[in-house]
């Protein structure tokens, strides 16, 4: 999968910029991008899936993102809808120094393979309060809007780095290491491929093909890397862009089960409520989203 470089232009005095109102369609992932700054993103419409690196991560309204500048990422809203967004740019360390420590105030400790960079409410209730004052400061510059957008940085992420400890069940972030790259430089294609054409059935065999490798070695590479099988990941996305459609669309549970290439809607209702814990039209009810 072809990586891009975009990189942005911060102010070296004050190294944050905010772009609200930003829209994002639902052009299937075909590359990734990556920047020279860390960025925080409040999804306030929509529904969809997020690619980072070679994590596969559903979002919907009222979900934050954090993406450190190490993880190539891409979004692709549920097919047939546009999501809004409001993304922050920045470089946390220059911007908070000397207000805490630089382990606290990186964002590199909130990268890999363990760290799952979409910010429910559920996981971080204060995210979306958080990054809606940040915004809020940025575009009314009041008196003093420079140490308060500092001061709210700062809160994120020290709740970041909180939410992501042993004392809130989770394993630290900063405890577990990075994935190898080079892993997912060879199965990016196989990847590519999945995230394309999640409905579709996909051997493993033609999956190693696009690789260039023998299905031992792609088996052994793909689980090594990702930490389950082909077919496992490929029916997670399954299961993934099943549920942002269910979120996002008026389609029927009967309609989603067949966008997403099940046969019978028993079996996809079996197997959604073995995922999720509930059933696909329990998931559909809103949720509470924090604004202010």
């Amino acid at each position: 999968m072809e990586l891009q470089y975009l990189p942005i232009s911060l102010d070296h005095r004050f190294p944050i910029q905010v772009d609200a109102d930003f829209e994002q369609r639902d052009r299937p992932i075909r590359h990734l991008h990556y920047h020279d700054c860390a960025e925080l993103g409040l999804c306030a419409e929509g529904t969809g899936v997020f690619m980072v690196g070679a994590k596969l991560l559903p979002f919907r309204a009222g979900d934050a993102v954090l993406i450190d500048r190490s993880e190539p990422h891409l979004a692709q809203s549920a097919p047939g809808t546009t999501s809004r967004w409001s993304w922050i740019y920045l470089d946390p360390v220059r911007l908070l120094q000397p207000a805490g420590d630089a382990l606290k105030t990186s964002t590199a400790n909130l990268a890999g393979p363990g760290f799952d960079n979409v910010l429910t409410p559920g996981s971080f209730p204060e995210a979306g309060w958080i990054l809606n004052r940040i915004i809020e400061e940025a575009r009314e510059r009041k008196p003093d809007f420079e140490g308060v957008i500092r001061s709210l940085t700062l809160q994120f992420l020290l709740l970041a780095h909180r939410y992501g400890s042993p004392g809130h069940g989770k394993e630290s972030a900063a405890a577990r290491p990075l994935a190898g790259r080079p892993h997912y430089d060879r199965l990016a294609p196989a990847l590519q491929r999945l995230a394309a054409d999640f409905a579709e059935p996909l051997s493993t065999a033609e999956l190693a093909r696009l690789c260039h490798l023998s299905e031992p070695h792609f088996r052994r590479l793909f689980h090594d890397a990702l930490g389950r099988s082909p077919r496992e990941y490929g029916f997670d996305l399954r299961m993934r862009m099943a549920a942002s459609l269910l979120a996002g669309t008026s389609d029927s549970v009967l309609e989603v089960s067949q966008r997403v290439g099940f046969d019978t809607l028993s079996s996809f209702n079996r197997i959604f409520r073995k995922t999720y814990g509930v059933s696909p039209r329990e998931w559909r009810r809103p949720r509470k989203v924090m604004t202010k």
